[in-house]
């Protein structure tokens, strides 16, 4: 350790000399004088508080470690807990900081030192090395202290080789060192400075005197020090105590340097023996930081307004003792009435008594508790002046009162009333002068013509009879007062002077009021006024016919006798009464919280046959009668549907408590016995009726008995609370006089309040009533009977009688804990703090605080279930007792005996069970076990594919079936079901049949199969726009492959001709209304895209445009023409529809994902069918199947259970699901989902069931086919009976599955019919008809068995069963008419011939002369003739039968088939024609593309070899630049070293030459790199020019691929992959020009660097300049780093340029997508565009409507500081605007009315702003986001928040200038009496004098204007949202509003209309302002959505 040994004694002599200044001034210990003295006459000498020194270690301190584990003791491992001395003793320990006698805590830092036991803080080793071992040590002293002497730190280690100390003044926010400590300060770059040697007492200094060196660090225990008296030396050189004490106190900067809060050591490095490097570990640990003490002396800074500081007891703070009056931490407040000056910290100036400027008290007379300095008065002014006393000192009196000058003006009587004479002063008025003047004394009122005295009472000379009725000498000369005249009437009689009086008026002059009349009237329209006087609270009606005033009874006041004197009430109607909970019973006496559903301590719980009885009952009345008739009042709880049906009350005369009684009726008589009934309710109570009363002697006790006969059939339970004697109205003249609407009123008053429910109601109504009562029957008023222990003061509330109780005290006389309290104290009562769980009530017993605890649950001093005894609490179950959390008490464990293995459950009462047995009891086997036995259980063996859980009957071992299935081990099937699975929740599925059977198997040789779609083309999806194909007209031809679906169209009727051709008919789509999509939603449009385009294997979509067709899926886009909340819809095709029963319990999957947006999740139906009978549609429930933006596949179950039908959204029934599945009409899949969304489908598929034929060749079968067994009397067969049998037809003939089968009628003459219509088929010969019920044509009745005569063909193929006529020539027959019955041949005579005889026979002519033989010669042709006969007949018997037989009612007759066919040719040769020319088309349309493809693929192919050319030699331009970079990056590391070099060997010009060299250096890289940037800026832009040029060939592209729709369709699939090529090139490309801003700027800070570098070594400030180029060098090695890594990224970027050149020949083939894409991008860029200057213009409207917003609410503020004038104005105007007060009485309904309205539209105004901030504020980020202008903006609201503050400064400046707003009000009184004078004389015809309600009239205004002040509040709610948007200060705006309220509450209300028309003016604006506001957001908001729905997929 280093010492200086220079000091000269004169030197010495000096320090130690200034060491005796500093105790003596600083430490202030000298004169320990008292910091205020009283002496005997009670003056108070007031000095500077001195305060006393205190040590550190006294102090309430903490310490805290940093970092925190580095205290030693807390490793875990024993080596990083070991540590050896540094000394030659070598001794080693360990720490460990759960071991007292080994742990080293921070609190030993400071803590008492006992030098036998030395204590020290220990860090932990440097076993860490080479990680620094930096600790700091702060000590946080929880107040500000002034350092008094040095700082003294032991260590019990070495000294560290370097540390530094520090202070805080701020509680650790800033910190400052107090000195440096090393052995070598040039690590500080600071030189070593001798304490001697400061130069400025706050010089911080480097000290190398404390600090381990070589030599010293063997030597542990010294310590460091930091002086304080030599700072202190140099103050002054004077030795006077008082020169140095100016001088320390006019040094600021030193207080402050000695000032801390704080004082923090931090540790840099320990003392070492130099062999750290080594890095072993036993030199390490012996390296490490221990401080055994800290200490110094401090001052506790009390601003020399206290001695000393200590601990609060309350929050624990460091606090200081304050005197001159003063408070608060520090002392740096006056109290409260100490305010006469402004605050002033003492001073100890003029030595050595200081100057306390101790605070100043207010001169308030003693009517004001606090005051505030005033400036502008130059005092303080009072607040809240009491006692009607107002002023700056409280000297003057309020309005209506003046000065007493007989008592003190400290008196609380110092003011007193004016009493003012009505008929003596002007215009009635009340006041009087505050002050005398003009010879009038002060008090004088302002008396009206020929009256004077100070009270204006008597009359001037020459009057009379002002004040008596008849005087000599009165105030009017014989004339009559014309206000109390008759028709103001001036005659009187001349003799006695009477004049003619109006009815209330009296005396000769009628210049007084009649008895029970006062107030003479002031107008002649008006009469005298009635007393009015209280009936209950006045001895007579008469009052005075002055002042009005009545005689009141005792302790009642005012002028009508309507209120009771202090420390007086009057009671409720309901105050006698007694409560259940102190009455005698056998119920059960219960108490509850909380507590206002009864009204004592608590209430019996009584049951059937309970009594109740109620003792010391009596009669309280103080009326002439000693009796009083009462009627009884029972007040209960009952809950119940019906009434308890009989209980009894009994009222027996009982024996007085004094012994002695005055009672007129014998002890035991029964006074009265009253049965009834108590209807049930709440809170309720039982009022006798008038004819129940009972009359009661206020001389007798009686004893009340309740006996609760019989409950009938309600509940059993009832609550009693209560008797209460209510006294009948009809004894009190305020009932007997009142009319029928007040006694029915005070009816209604007294059956209220018998009810707890309504008891608060009518104490609230009925005030009037029972104040009469109460006082008529009490003689006045009651005095306060409050308990002095339980009551706080003795006075109580006047209504009512309740005192003030203290805490948790109850009762009207505070004389008993309330409920949930119990111990009555006077300190109050103790929390029950029962258990709400475990106690019945929260109530206890109010003694012992015993709650009642529930069943099972343990008392105080009993063992519980946890083995413990138990608390009052109600806490936990008793022993063997559980379930204490239930909150029903605790349940007995009833542990099983044999089945469990102790008694005791556990918490739920599970008792601990044996093997395989279970249950809470352990009674019963566990699950899949029976017969419970002590042995164990057996195992059930139940299918678990038809059981519910596996388990079975406990005793029988039957296991749990589920619902549909049977057999004691669940195996089998209930008849009528079959199927057993595990994944159906009934087990068994039903037999379906069509309703035709209810037994059914399951249908053998069926295995598992599918239908699916997968969406390939060619498959299930062909994608098409081109149109349909028109058809030949037909009426049965179903639709070709090639027809897509489209709406059914009526076929007109027209001859089948080429020209004539109509479209085709096609099937009608299913009705889908019952579907989840409404008919709105889903249409048949013209044409559906489907796919494939036939309607019978293709799914169709709602929405043709929205499908977007790739090689294996299909792509769906939400149309943005769709409604809100409408979808697109797949349909499947035929083959997923129709009879799927086998589909019961299987699956249907299909796989999807969302590509873009998100999707709207309120359409909860993804998957619905419809079908069966009704065509009912359910929808999948059990999932909601939501695409996300992985592909996922959805599975949905076909039980009945997991689906919802449509419309009613209930499960559907087994019945109803399978009617569904037996012929399903649609399958819909949601597939799109909200705008901007697009879903990508990949197949659909759907199990199924197939029957084979060959079940040996396959090893597993599926179940789900029923094989029905079909009712007989159904007829019906098949696997489900949906058939009929042969020879039998649908009922109803309908082809309906549903309809059974009867057998064919066809009268037995066929066997065979249709099985639909039941039309026979096969009719037996001869018959026909649908019945075969008639004979075919020509066939003879009845038999229909032979042709009728002259017919054939019967029995024959002739003619289908029926004959035809023979048709015989008789020439030709001779006269027969019969032919061959068989084959028709007539039978013809001589040559006649042919089949009806008609011709000759052959070679015969001339049939009419009988037939001639032809010439010889035709007989030779004759063998050729016959057979030409023969095939002629033959063909012609063909064409008949073809004809005839040929005619199918499917097909059509032959011939329309035949010409449907010709039509047809002709159509395919038109449509031949039409293809070869379209197809000629198309070549030609082809070629052209190809050839301009061709031309785009070479322009495009050069244009991307350009740029890949360019990007090479840009990326070659890159490296060089770069290299250069590199090289020059490694000259200036070179440099710098030279420089730093030649820093150390002293060459300063040197250094600065290399230094200058290396700017030069750096300025030149800076240029190459900036021209790297620009280079890349070109090259960017040159890249950004071929995208553009790229963009505009695909224009030409698009333009071109138009005409080849097809084609374009077909490229589209690879439009995502040519946009994710064209982006990524342009953001490498925005990477490059990046990566050259970052080197520039790298670059530029390092020239920054080099730059101050240089400056510093101009300067010559050599340490300065060794710390910036060691910063330099760092800074250098950065930038060379980062230049690396950029060299890497240009090499990351070389590879994806090489990269994107490898991709080009991607780019090429996908050049048709790429039209269509960039046209897209263009235009969507377009429409981004206009869209952000939209949202930029709409964020300049929303910010131009927040200053509008801000201007309405300025003028809003305008509008309150007017609403402030007529406030302050109504002062002045109070007297003559009583009446008009009156009518603001009237008018306070409307006024309520409007600010109410006003209220509600602010608090509106507030809900409509929040979404427009919300608006706004999107606005505002959108334009920040495109454009970052909205910063010029933020400016337009600036002026806003200036006036607003204005506002507010110049509001407070207005507020605090008391005695100018007095003027102010003085004068306006002055000059606006007179015209408030006639415009009240205006209101005076329309108003009423009613004095008594002025004061209500008063309180109403005010509720009105603290509604108008919420309007206000609004307001600044609107001000801070408007804030939000632009960060605008209105901090202000809030202290205006206070400010403002505060003038309102000094001054009284004004005129309340024009206040409300102000409101409602700037409630207006806002209005108007909203309005316009919301339709600019509803403008926003829309523009928003149109943005939204653009979004395109990247």
């Amino acid at each position: 350790m280093k010492f200086t040994n220079s000091m000269s004694p004169a030197v010495l002599l000096w320090t130690m000399c200034h060491a005796l200044l500093l105790r003596i001034s600083v430490g202030q210990i000298a004169t320990q004088q008292e910091c205020e003295t009283t002496n005997s006459t009670g003056f108070t000498e007031y000095r500077a508080c001195l305060a006393n020194t205190e040590s550190l270690n006294n102090l309430m301190i903490s310490a805290r470690v940093e970092p925190e584990d580095y205290t030693c003791g807390y490793g875990q491992t024993q080596e990083e807990n070991f540590y050896c001395t540094l000394d030659v003793s070598f001794q080693c320990n360990l720490c460990n900081a759960t071991d007292p006698s080994l742990a080293h805590p921070p609190s030993y830092i400071y803590d008492q030192q006992d030098p036998t036991q030395p204590t020290w803080w220990q860090s932990i080793t440097w076993y860490m090395y080479s990680v620094p071992l930096e600790v700091d040590v702060t000590l946080s002293l929880n107040h500000s202290y002034t350092i008094n002497s040095k700082i003294e730190i032991i260590f019990q280690s070495s000294l560290p080789q370097r540390m530094i100390l520090e202070k805080s003044s701020d509680y650790g926010s800033t910190w400052q060192p107090y000195q440096y400590y090393a052995y070598d300060c040039g690590y500080f770059q600071m030189a070593a400075t001798d304490e001697l040697s400061l130069t400025s007492p706050t010089q911080v200094i480097c000290s190398e005197d404390y600090s381990s060196g070589v030599r010293t660090v063997f030597y542990p225990g010294g310590s460091v020090i930091f002086n304080v008296e030599n700072r202190l030396a140099l103050l002054t050189n004077s030795t006077l105590p008082e020169e140095f004490q100016k001088a320390y106190e006019s040094n600021l900067e030193l207080q402050a340097f000695l000032e801390i809060t704080n004082l923090r050591l931090k540790l840099l490095y320990p003392a070492t023996d130099g062999l750290e490097w080594t890095g072993q570990y036993y030199s390490l640990i012996r390296y490490y930081y221990a401080i055994s003490n800290i200490d110094t002396f401090l001052i506790c800074n009390c601003n020399l307004h206290g001695k000393f500081c200590y601990q609060d007891s309350n929050s624990l703070e460091t606090i200081c003792q304050c005197f001159h009056n003063t408070m608060g931490k520090s002392c740096e407040q006056c109290l409260p009435l100490y305010n006469n000056r402004p605050w002033m910290a003492g001073s100890a100036l003029p030595f050595p008594e200081g100057t306390a400027n101790e605070c100043e008290k207010c001169n308030c007379n003693n009517h004001s508790v606090s005051c505030t300095y005033s400036q502008e008065v130059g005092q303080g002014v009072c607040n809240d002046c009491q006692d009607n006393t107002a002023g700056i000192s409280c000297e003057i009196c309020i309005s209506g009162l003046y000065r007493n000058s007989s008592v003190p003006a400290s008196s609380p009587n110092s003011c007193i009333e004016c009493n003012c004479e009505p008929l003596g002063t002007m215009e009635n008025e009340t006041t009087c002068s505050q002050y005398a003047a003009n010879n009038k004394p002060i008090g004088q009122c302002s008396c009206q013509e020929n009256v004077e005295g100070r009270a204006c009472d008597v009359c001037i000379d020459q009057y009379y009879g002002l004040l008596l009725n008849e005087t000599e000498g009165t105030c009017k000369d014989c004339s009559c007062n014309r206000f109390g005249t008759v028709n103001a009437s001036n005659i009187c009689e001349k003799e006695a002077g009477q004049c003619p009086c109006k009815p209330n008026a009296d005396t000769r002059t009628c210049g007084q009021c009649k008895d029970s009349f006062y107030g003479y009237p002031i107008s002649e329209n008006e009469d005298c006024l009635a007393c009015d006087c209280n009936p209950g609270g006045s001895i007579s009606p008469a009052c005075n016919k002055v002042s009005g005033r009545c005689t009141c009874r005792s302790n009642v006041t005012s002028r009508q006798c309507s209120m009771t004197v202090q420390g007086f009430y009057f009671n409720y109607l309901d105050s006698n009464s007694y409560d259940a909970w102190g009455a005698d019973s056998d119920c059960i006496r219960t108490s509850s919280v909380p507590f206002d559903l009864f009204t004592g301590r608590g209430y019996q719980k009584c049951y059937q046959g309970n009594q109740v009885t109620f003792r010391g009952v009596t009669a309280v009345t103080s009326l002439a009668d000693n009796a009083l008739f009462y009627r009884p009042v029972i007040r209960y709880t009952y809950v119940s549907s019906s009434p308890w049906l009989q209980a009894n009350l009994n009222i027996v005369s009982a024996q007085s408590d004094a012994g002695t009684s005055l009672c007129p009726v014998a002890v035991g008589t029964t006074i009265s016995t009253v049965a009834f009934s108590l209807p049930p309710g709440e809170s309720t109570g039982w009022y006798a009726s008038s004819g129940q009363s009972v009359m009661l002697d206020r001389r007798c006790n009686y004893d009340v008995t309740l006996r609760l006969t019989n409950d009938g059939s309600g509940s059993e339970e009832i609550e009693i609370d209560s008797l209460v004697l209510l006294p009948t109205g009809d004894s009190f003249p305020i009932y007997t006089q009142g009319d029928a609407a007040q006694r029915s009123f005070y009816d209604e008053c007294l059956r209220n309040i018998s009810v707890i429910g309504k008891r608060q109601s009518a104490i609230d109504l009925c005030r009037d009533f029972m104040f009469v009562v109460s006082t008529e029957s009490n003689d006045g008023a009651v005095a306060c009977d409050c308990d002095p222990t339980g009551s706080i003061g003795s006075s109580c509330n006047s209504y009512g009688g309740e005192c003030v109780c203290q805490v948790r005290v109850g009762g009207q006389r505070c004389d008993r804990c309330l409920p949930g309290f119990f111990g009555f104290t006077e300190n109050g009562c103790t929390a029950c703090d029962c258990d709400s769980t475990g106690s019945l009530s929260l109530a206890c017993d109010f003694n012992t605080g015993q709650c009642p605890c529930k069943d099972g649950v343990a008392l105080r001093g009993q063992r519980n279930s946890n083995d413990a005894v138990s608390d009052r609490r109600c806490q936990s179950c008793l022993a063997n007792y559980y379930d204490f959390n239930s909150g029903g008490g605790c349940m007995a464990c009833l542990c099983s005996a044999e089945g469990s293995v102790n008694p005791q459950c556990s918490d739920t009462g599970v008792c601990e069970c044996k093997e395989t047995i279970t249950g809470n009891k352990c009674s019963i086997c566990v699950q899949g076990y029976f017969s419970f036995s002590a042995a164990g259980c057996i195992a059930c063996g139940c299918n678990l594919d038809g059981s519910t859980d596996g388990t079975c009957h406990p005793d029988l071992g039957t296991c749990t079936c589920k619902a549909n299935v049977q057999g004691d081990k669940c195996d089998q099937c209930l008849l009528g079901h079959f199927n057993l699975q595990p994944s159906n929740p009934n087990g068994c599925q039903p037999c379906f049949c069509f309703g035709h059977g209810t037994q059914c198997n399951a249908a053998p040789s069926y295995i598992a199969s599918a239908i699916t779609s997968d969406f390939t083309q060619g498959s299930d999806f062909t994608p098409t726009s081109v149109p349909p194909t028109p058809q030949p007209a037909t009426t049965s031809l179903p639709p070709t492959s090639s027809t897509p679906i489209t709406n059914s169209t009526p076929v007109t009727n027209c001859t089948p001709t080429p020209n004539c051709a109509p479209p085709p008919v096609l099937p009608t789509m299913p009705s889908f209304c019952a579907s989840p999509l409404s008919c709105s939603t889903i249409t048949q449009s013209s044409t559906l895209s489907s796919f494939p385009i036939g309607s019978t294997t293709g799914w169709t979509a709602t929405d043709p445009s929205s499908l977007m067709a790739n090689p294996t899926s299909v792509r769906v886009l939400h149309p943005a023409s769709l409604p809100l909340g409408s979808y697109v819809y797949l349909r499947a095709p035929r083959k997923f529809l129709g009879e799927h029963l086998d589909l019961y319990g299987q699956q249907l999957s299909y796989t999807m994902k969302l590509d873009t947006g998100g999707a709207n999740t309120t359409s909860a139906r993804y998957l619905t069918i419809t079908g069966g009978r009704s065509d009912m549609g359910v929808y999948y429930n059990q999932e909601a199947f939501t695409p996300e933006l992985t592909r996922r596949t959805f599975v949905a179950t076909f039980y009945e259970t997991y689906w919802r039908v449509v419309g009613e959204e209930r499960a559907p029934n087994v019945a109803e699901f399978q009617e569904i599945l037996s012929d399903i009409k649609a399958l819909v899949i949601q597939a799109s989902f909200g705008p901007g969304t697009a879903s990508t489908f990949y197949n659909v598929r759907m199990d199924s069931a197939q029957s084979v034929s060959n079940p040996a060749d396959y090893s597993s079968f599926v179940t789900v086919v029923e094989q029905c067994t079909c009712d007989s009397s159904s007829n019906t067969m098949g696997l489900s009976c949906e058939q009929c049998q042969a020879s039998t037809y649908r009922q109803n003939n309908v082809d309906e599955p549903f309809d059974t089968c009867r057998p064919c009628d066809c009268n037995g003459r066929s066997t065979t019919c249709d099985s639909v219509t039941g039309v026979c088929q096969d009719c037996q010969l001869g018959t026909i008809g649908d019945q075969c019920a008639s004979c075919a044509d020509n066939v003879q009745e009845p038999l229909c068995d032979r042709c009728m005569p002259n017919h054939y063909g019967f029995g024959t193929d002739l003619f289908d069963g029926a004959c035809a006529a023979c048709n015989c020539n008789i020439t030709g027959t001779g006269g027969a008419t019969q032919c061959d019955i068989s084959t028709g041949q007539c039978p013809c005579t001589g040559n006649y011939g042919g089949m009806f005889c008609d011709s000759c026979q052959f070679n015969y002519f001339d049939y009419a002369n009988g037939c001639s033989r032809c010439d010889v010669c035709y007989d030779s042709i004759s063998t050729e003739h016959t057979d030409l006969l023969l095939q002629a007949a033959n063909l012609t018997s063909f064409v008949e039968t073809l004809w005839a037989a040929d005619t199918s009612a499917t097909l059509g007759p032959f011939i329309e088939r035949l010409m449907a066919t010709y039509n047809q040719m002709l159509y395919l040769v038109l449509r031949t024609d039409e293809v070869i020319r379209e197809g000629n088309n198309l070549t030609m349309t082809v070629a052209t593309l190809n050839t301009t493809m061709m031309q785009l693929l070479a322009s495009l192919d050069g244009t991307i070899k350009t740029s890949i050319q360019t990007s090479q030699e840009n990326q070659a331009s890159i490296e060089g630049l770069l290299d250069q970079a590199r090289v020059a990056m490694v000259s200036i590391e070179l440099a710098l070293i030279n420089s730093y070099n030649g820093l150390s060997s002293g060459d300063i010009q040197s250094y600065q030459l290399t230094l200058g060299q290396l700017v030069t250096e750096l300025a030149g890289i800076q240029t190459q790199l900036t021209t790297l940037s620009s280079s890349v800026t070109i090259r960017e832009l040159l890249l950004t020019q071929q995208v553009t040029d790229l963009s505009l060939a695909a224009g030409t592209a698009v333009q071109t691929a138009e005409e080849a729709l097809m084609t374009v369709q077909q490229a589209q699939s690879v439009h995502d992959n040519t946009t994710s090529h064209t982006a990524a090139l342009v953001t490498k490309a925005n990477e490059v020009t990046t990566l050259g801003q970052q080197t520039q700027q790298a670059v530029s800070e390092v020239m920054e660097r080099a730059q101050m570098a240089q400056s510093a070594g101009e300067g010559g400030a050599e340490g300065t300049m060794s710390a910036s180029i060691e910063e330099l060098r760092q800074e250098s090695d950065d930038v060379i780093q980062e230049a690396m890594s950029k060299i890497l990224q240009a090499a990351g970027i070389e590879a994806q340029v090489t990269a994107k050149q490898e991709a080009a020949a991607s780019v090429i083939s996908d050049v048709e997508a790429t039209g269509t894409l960039t046209e897209s991008l263009v235009i969507t860029a377009n429409s981004t565009l206009e869209e952000v200057n939209a949202r930029y213009n709409r964020a300049l409207a929303a910010n131009q409507s927040a200053t509008e917003a801000v201007a309405s609410s300025t003028a809003t503020f305008t509008a309150a500081e007017e609403m402030l004038a007529i406030v302050t104005n109504f002062e002045s105007q109070s007297s003559a605007a009583q009446t008009a007060a009156d009518e603001a009485l009237l008018k306070q309904t409307s006024i309520q009315t409007l600010s109410s309205e006003t209220t509600t539209i602010a608090t509106d105004l507030k809900a409509q702003l929040t979404p427009i901030n919300i608006t706004a504020q999107e606005g505002l980020t959108k334009a920040n986001q495109a454009l970052q202008s909205v910063e010029v903006e933020a400016q337009n609201i600036r002026p806003v928040s200036q006036k607003a503050q204005q506002l507010a400064t110049e509001s407070a400046t207005k507020l605090q200038d008391t005695s100018e707003i007095t003027n102010s009000i003085r004068t306006i009184n002055a000059t606006q009496y007179q015209p408030a004078k006639a415009q009240c004389d205006l209101y005076t015809p329309d108003l009423v004098t009613l004095e008594g309600l002025v004061l209500q009239a008063n309180t109403e205004a005010q509720t009105a204007t603290d509604e108008a002040l919420a309007t206000e509040a609004a307001t600044s709610k609107l001000l801070v949202d408007v804030r939000n948007i632009q960060q605008v200060d209105l901090a202000e705006l809030p202290a205006l509003m206070v400010r403002i309220e505060q003038a309102r509450a000094t001054f009284t209300q004004g005129d309340f209309a024009q206040l409300v028309t102000l409101l409602s003016q700037a409630v207006a604006e806002q209005q108007v302002w909203l309005d316009n506001t919301q339709i600019q957001v509803t403008e926003m908001q829309e523009q928003i959505d149109a943005l939204e729905s653009f979004k395109v997929s990247q």
